[in-house]
């Protein structure tokens, strides 16, 4: 059952990957480059 619903959750995922990548850009243009915190937090589709 877990399985499945990880499964499914990563489906998700993958299925809304250009929404997340872009909500992602957007955060990140407000953001200083300069901040330690920005590297950790730009996803890539292999981060994702």
């Amino acid at each position: 059952m877990q399985g499945a619903l990880l499964l499914s959750a990563a489906d998700k995922v993958e299925a809304a990957i250009d929404k997340i990548l872009a909500a992602n850009a957007t955060d990140l243009a407000r953001m200083d480059k300069d901040n330690p915190k920005y590297d950790r937090l730009k996803l890539t589709p292999d981060r994702i």
